[in-house]
């Protein structure tokens, strides 16, 4: 492997191994070292990362991303494993490639790819009728609880990480919820703007939203 693009924030490379077990590993340190420039982002380091280092950590994901389904077509006793993985990729790039605030806007986006990448070097083929394991309403629903007691910024943070993760399961299965989540994380970015009352009562409410559709879907309640 090679060393950090940047070392400013900490970037990877889009080298990815053919060994299973050390791209399982790569996909991990990869998140990790997302959740630790999340954190700098969340407290507005020097060094924090920019646009610009999440547009180009989104086509370094996408890079791996086609290694690993390419990999996928020719190791077929691991083929499903090498999909989870490239599955996960794909999704963190999307993730990464939406137009982020600073701050906390990035943030949410890089620990929600750290979280995509982290399930997909888990190496767990996932069924079609079954969510994702990123995909936790129990945590949005706490998260969206402290965010009505108290306004908080973290309480807030924490409900847009999840709707992100949520977004990536709806968007190919659930049109219904994709369009409310879509709604709710635009509203979300523009009361971070304002900081008026108003616009996050909206952006609440549009996280209540949510939740109940959410509860309609079969697969998310499968448990």
């Amino acid at each position: 492997m090679t060393d950090p693009t940047t070392a400013r924030s900490g970037g990877v490379t889009a080298d990815s191994p053919v060994d299973l077990g050390a791209a399982m590993a790569e996909a991990a340190r990869t998140a990790g070292i997302y959740c630790a420039n999340a954190a700098k982002a969340r407290d507005r380091y020097r060094g924090a990362p920019d646009r610009a280092w999440l547009t180009s950590q989104s086509a370094l994901c996408v890079a791996r991303q086609k290694q690993c389904a390419e990999l996928a077509r020719h190791d077929a006793r691991d083929t499903p494993k090498w999909q989870a993985l490239a599955l996960g990729y794909a999704e963190a790039a999307a993730v990464l490639a939406r137009p982020w605030a600073e701050g906390e806007g990035t943030a949410a986006a890089l620990q929600a790819a750290a979280e995509l990448l982290k399930d997909g070097s888990s190496l767990q083929a996932r069924p079609v009728s079954s969510a994702p394991a990123y995909v936790n309403l129990g945590a949005l629903d706490a998260a969206y609880r402290e965010a009505c007691d108290h306004q908080a910024a973290r309480a807030l943070h924490a409900a847009e990480v999840e709707m992100l993760l949520l977004a990536c399961y709806a968007r190919n299965h659930n049109p219904a919820l994709m369009a409310v989540v879509t709604e709710v994380l635009a509203n979300l970015a523009h009361a971070r703007v304002t900081r008026l009352r108003d616009d996050l009562n909206k952006a609440l409410a549009g996280v209540g939203a949510v939740l109940r559709e959410a509860l309609l879907d079969p697969s998310l309640n499968s448990g």
